[in-house]
Formats: C-alpha cells, sequence, structure tokens
C-alpha cells in the first residue's frame, strides 16, 4: 500500500509541474523512497546547463518532530567550486512538499543533491529535477508592477517629456498613466541627497538648502523654483488615490550630499553640516560625506523626526532605501569606516581598548557597527507601524545571501532575518542596480527560509544602464522580468519612471502588458 501511494504521489508532482518543462534524468538511487538519518545522508551529482531556469523538489513523507531536515542543491562549476547552496522551501498549502528554484550563472556546471536530517530517520519521495524554458514564461500576471519615480529627475530633465516644468499637472498626468498602464503602486522619492523634496516644516532641509541659486546649473534651478510653486508629495499622495495607485515614501538612509564643482557641502542637510560626526569616521578622523552613522543618537533622532513629519501626508508607507553615491567621494574598501566617537566609546566600554590606536576584533567591531543602524530600523519600524503604514526595505543584491549591508557601510552584518521574523518590516526590495538572474535566485530562495505570511519580496529592475550610456530594449526589460515570474517574486520595482514616460509606446506599454496577460506559463 506505502508504495501504491508514493507511486500516486509521484505521478501527481509530474501533473502539476510546469508546461513545457523537461524532466531531467536522476541516478537510480533517487527514485522511489529515498531513506535518511542523522549521518547518512543522500546525496547525488547531475550535470547542469550555465545560465537556465531549473526546479528541484521532493516530498518529505516523514513528519518531522524535532531537528533540522530537508532537501538542497549545491552549485558547483567545472572545477567542483562551491557556488551556492539553496534550500528546499515547503508549500504552505503542502508543508512536505519542498520546491528550490534555482537560475545557474555562467560558470555553473554541476548541481549536488542532498536530502539530510538531523535527529530522526525520514523518508522522502518524488525526487524531482526540472530545466524550465524561458520562453514558456509568457506573462507576469501574478506580480505587482511598481515604479521608481525620483521626483527631481522629472523636474531636472522635463525637456526630454516635453514639458517647461514638470509641476502639478505633470504629476496628475503621471498617476493617470500609471492606472492605463495597470501600475500597482509609486515608490516617491522625496530625498535630494541630504536635502528634501517637499515641503518640510523644520525636519528636513528643502533643497537647494545653503546652495547660492546663481550656481546652480538651469536643471538645479528649475527644481528650486518648483519646489516653491507646489508641494510635490502632497499633490502625489491625492492623485495617487484618485487613480488607485499606492504610494510609498522613498527616502534614502545614508545618501546624504554629493560633490559639486564650486559649492560645499551640495545637497547636505543643515543636520549634518552642524553635526559632521554622524558621517562615518575612519581610524584618523577623517568624515566620508554622503553618509550617516546611526550610532550617533543624533542622527537616529534626526531621522525619526523626519519620518514623523512624513507620515502625516498619509501614504501608504515608506521604502528605507540603503543606496547610495558616497562612493563618489570616496570608496570604503569594507571596514575602513565606522571610528566615530559612539562606536569607540562603546568598544572600550566592552572591551577595554581604544580601536583608533590599538587592535581590536574585527567581527566585534562590526557588530556594534551594525547595532546603530539596527536601533534605527526598530524604532522607525514601530512609529510608521503605530500610524498604520508599511515599511519596505531597500538592500543591495547580495545583502539576503551575504548578509552585509555593503555600499557605505561595508562588511557590517545586518541581521535582516531577525528584522523580517520579528515584522518590523512588511517587504524587501532586492537590488539597487542591475539584478542578474543567478543572483536573484540566490536572494529569493533565502527571503523565503525566513518569510511571514504578507511579507513581500520585489526586485530592482534597471531601465537604463549607466555605465554604457544605454536605455534597455522592451525585449530586454522583459526577458528580464520572465526570471522575475519564475521566481514567483511578489513584484518588480522599475528605475526609473522617467525612462518609461520617455517612451511610453516603446517601452512601458509593452513590459505594462507583460503584467496584464492571464495564464502565467502556457
Amino acid at each position: 500500500m506505502e508504495r501504491v501511494k508514493n507511486l500516486l504521489i509521484s505521478c501527481l508532482l509530474a501533473v502539476v509541474s510546469w508546461c513545457g518543462a523537461q524532466e531531467i534524468a536522476l541516478p537510480e538511487s533517487a527514485t522511489g523512497v529515498v531513506s535518511v538519518k542523522p549521518g547518512k545522508s543522500f546525496r547525488c551529482v547531475v550535470e547542469v546547463e550555465p545560465e537556465t531556469f531549473y526546479i528541484l523538489s521532493a516530498r518529505r513523507n516523514t513528519p518531522v518532530h524535532s531537528g533540522e531536515t530537508g532537501l538542497s542543491g549545491i552549485l558547483r562549476s567545472a572545477e567542483n567550486r562551491w557556488l551556492f547552496q539553496y534550500f528546499g522551501i515547503p508549500n504552505s498549502s503542502s508543508p512536505g512538499m519542498l520546491t528550490a528554484k534555482i537560475c545557474t550563472p555562467a560558470n555553473a556546471k554541476k548541481l549536488e543533491i542532498r536530502l539530510e536530517s538531523g535527529n530522526e530517520q525520514v523518508e522522502f519521495s518524488g525526487l524531482r529535477l526540472e530545466k524550465v524554458n524561458r520562453n514558456q514564461i509568457t506573462d507576469g500576471h501574478s506580480m505587482e508592477l511598481w515604479l521608481n519615480m525620483d521626483y527631481f529627475d522629472e523636474v531636472y530633465y522635463s525637456r526630454k517629456l516635453g514639458t517647461e516644468l514638470y509641476a502639478e499637472q505633470e504629476i496628475k498626468h503621471f498617476f493617470q498613466l500609471c492606472r492605463k498602464r495597470g501600475v500597482t503602486g509609486v515608490f516617491w522619492r522625496i530625498s535630494i541627497h541630504g536635502q528634501v523634496a517637499y515641503r518640510s516644516r523644520g525636519a528636513a532641509t528643502v533643497f537647494p538648502g545653503h546652495a547660492p541659486i546663481e550656481q546652480l546649473n538651469e536643471g538645479q534651478q528649475k527644481v528650486a523654483r518648483v519646489l516653491q510653486m507646489i508641494d510635490p508629495l502632497e499633490v502625489a499622495v491625492r492623485e495617487a488615490r484618485k487613480n488607485g495607485i499606492q504610494i510609498m515614501i522613498w527616502m534614502t538612509l545614508s545618501d546624504e550630499a554629493i560633490p559639486h564643482p564650486t559649492i560645499p557641502d551640495f545637497c547636505m542637510s543643515e543636520f549634518q553640516r552642524n553635526h559632521r560626526d554622524t558621517m562615518l569616521m575612519n581610524r584618523q578622523g577623517e568624515v566620508l560625506p554622503g553618509t550617516m552613522c546611526y550610532n550617533e543618537p543624533e542622527a537616529i533622532k534626526y531621522r525619526l523626526n523626519m519620518i514623523r513629519e512624513l507620515i502625516d501626508y498619509k501614504a501608504d508607507g515608506f521604502y528605507l532605501c540603503t543606496r547610495s553615491h558616497s562612493h563618489e567621494f570616496a570608496r570604503d574598501s569594507g571596514d575602513d569606516y565606522g571610528f566615530n566617537p559612539s562606536i569607540v566609546a562603546e568598544y572600550k566600554r566592552l572591551y577595554h581598548r581604544d580601536i583608533r590606536t590599538e587592535d581590536f576584533d574585527l567581527e566585534k567591531w562590526r557588530k556594534i557597527k551594525s547595532r546603530g543602524y539596527d536601533e534605527f530600523l526598530q524604532k522607525a519600524s514601530a512609529m510608521i507601524h503605530e500610524s498604520g503604514q508599511k515599511v519596505i526595505l531597500g538592500v543591495a543584491a547580495a545583502t539576503l545571501s551575504n548578509g552585509v549591508i555593503l555600499g557605505n557601510y561595508g562588511n557590517t552584518p545586518f541581521p535582516w532575518k531577525e528584522n523580517l521574523r520579528s515584522g518590523r518590516i512588511d517587504g524587501i526590495v532586492s537590488g539597487q542596480y542591475m539584478v542578474s538572474d543567478y543572483f536573484a535566485s540566490r536572494e529569493y530562495n533565502r527571503f523565503l527560509q525566513v518569510t511571514q505570511p504578507g511579507q513581500k519580496l520585489f526586485f530592482w529592475a534597471q531601465i537604463y544602464h549607466y555605465g554604457k550610456r544605454k536605455t534597455f530594449s522592451a525585449e530586454e526589460l522583459l526577458q528580464q522580468a520572465k526570471t522575475f515570474a519564475f521566481l514567483e517574486a511578489n513584484g518588480i520595482l522599475y528605475h526609473e519612471a522617467l525612462n518609461f514616460e520617455e517612451n511610453d509606446a516603446g517601452l512601458f506599454l509593452p513590459v505594462s502588458k507583460f503584467f496584464q496577460k492571464k495564464g502565467a506559463v502556457q
């Protein structure tokens, strides 16, 4: 009877697999029922193709009472070098079913499949590896379509959009176009580095701050003029509501300035100009402009005051983004910055050493540096959630896999798992520029290991390649969208709205159609 049951399960798995997927032959030892126990795992190796989609699945037949047990696939190069381990994620409607979705990189050659159990004997059946043809993915109707709206850019480059100023009427038209194209929501950027593009009541510095108007170029002067005419954020929230579009306030957390040939501290807030110790410092006490050190209590207080003020606009929530331009001042090789007074004092209190002049434990220092960032996130999340709004966190394309903030925080660890499990954040945007298929599948796998019901994963999709100075074609964007649809991401965040508005018929329309069609795979 048990053999019949397992045969039926295997047949069922074959029926529900993706239409057009090609099953990959596994060793005979992988067929039927596979039993594992502590110290005796199952392992087999199959060849895979580079830059290809795969689905690895198996059913866990035995209820697990304790310990770690599961399915995983380890990608290896031709030289057998370990690349990444994908874990089988239980299906919420069928917890015994474990599935891993894999996008192989260019150097992938082998997939090592493992079935393991930590504390007891467990049986698996229906072990299966399938190759999915990207062309079989015909739409992304299950995903949400989001746009990054950097309002500064819309005004600065307004002539590209056929208008002299991008003001109230243009914002109205934008949200009407979003409704027409089936857009789910907009991340509306209020940050102009350390300054802002909304009418702050005193918590922030409105662009251009201290900068003399006559030293600004034409585009910057237009931004300053529009900010005297209207409050763009107020108009945006109003028009989003009229058109049924969600709107999140996009705030960068450590992107506080940009170099300028004649204006010192350009786009820097008055707060940071008066509190330079809130910029990340190296061991010599030199600051890295464009950064914010959240170990300094004044930095947390400043940012929370901004959030408190912005909550009153009654958007749907906040997109807190770790993206930064501070590399234009100097680069952090990983552990060059983070020797601010509060960090120095805390390390000395705990370990009785001065990290500026004495040898110190790198990991202990990194953890202290991380605490400030995490403390800010906890307090910001509590404040935003109390208002009934949501928190989406934007991270680098490798943060979930590597566990570090990256960017101008270098190798600083970031407890993203704890923030998801605790419910402090409602979703994550993975990526801040280019996101390859391989990195997307890595982050997707890590996210699913810890996500709670209702939390969402979005992928950043870049429309314009800064290095090559070219806009991706609709076909190129759709190829990437198929990757995110294969991974069953909750949504795609396109950067940025300006590129779609500039070419509605050639880019925005064909990409939006991908989200509107029905039947994800045919």
